[in-house]
């Protein structure tokens, strides 16, 4: 429980210093409401995202994430946006919510630092 406890605050700063160094902003509670277009991308597919973790469906809704980095340009931020989103609500969920959808905090883990890899932020 205390390596969960742990992990999961380790998730949480690497989604802060990529939120910052990536996006120039901390999305650590971050809720798109604006008319801004890219805001409007975020939040549907964060919506798409979060029907298919609230099924059960966590890696399904991981494969669409990376269909959609995989679909927008390298620099775009509304998919770094999703994907941060995406991962701060998955570290939200108890280790029994991400066991039931096939996950761990690991997985989110190695999800993030495929992110980081992804826009190109060097390990500090």
């Amino acid at each position: 429980m205390l390596a969960d406890n742990y992990l999961g605050r380790q998730i949480e700063a690497l989604s802060r210093m990529l939120s910052v160094l990536v996006l120039k902003k901390d999305i650590s509670a971050y809720f798109p409401a604006s008319s801004d277009a890219e805001d409007q991308k975020t939040a549907a597919l964060s919506r798409r995202l979060d029907a298919l973790i609230a099924d059960g469906n966590i890696g399904k809704a991981e494969d669409m994430l990376f269909e959609s980095l995989e679909e927008s340009a390298p620099a775009s931020t509304y998919a770094v946006q999703s994907a941060l989103v995406f991962y701060m609500h998955l570290n939200s969920l108890r280790d029994d919510e991400l066991e039931a959808g096939g996950f761990s905090k690991e997985e989110i883990w190695d999800g993030l630092n495929e992110i980081k890899d992804i826009f190109g932020v060097e390990a500090m």
